[in-house]
């Protein structure tokens, strides 16, 4: 099939696409919950509602929502163990594992209770 090109024609600084290069490009949606985990996830949201209603008209809202945030964020940081050799985020952005400019060492933090904030032995 000939390849096709974006916008106009007769313009040329867009880049032309092969219809066989987006058919691979696409890709279809699944899901990979069942039926009754569905069903418990939607429970779920119902009784946080509900219960978020009921923090509202006893006036605890705000603090039930920012305890919810808390409670959701701590349950979902992380599913299994940690394996040996995977990087953490930190040494995947500094691989060479250097101090950033700006980070209070030990070293520095020591001197300056030592010598003041101008003590650099």
């Amino acid at each position: 099939m000939p390849a096709r090109t974006m916008g106009n024609s007769t313009n040329n600084r867009y880049r032309t696409l092969n219809d066989e290069g987006e058919n691979e490009s696409e890709r279809k949606l699944t899901c990979d919950w069942d039926y009754l985990t569905m069903t418990i996830f939607v429970l779920k949201i119902v009784l946080w509602c509900l219960l978020m209603a009921l923090f509202i008209t006893l006036e605890f809202g705000a603090v039930f929502f920012i305890l919810s945030v808390f409670y959701v964020m701590f349950t979902n940081f992380r599913k299994t163990a940690k394996s040996s050799g995977e990087l953490s985020a930190y040494s995947v952005f500094n691989p060479n594992c250097e101090s950033i400019k700006g980070t209070l060492t030990a070293q520095q933090f020591e001197n300056e209770i030592k010598f003041g904030l101008g003590g650099f032995h």
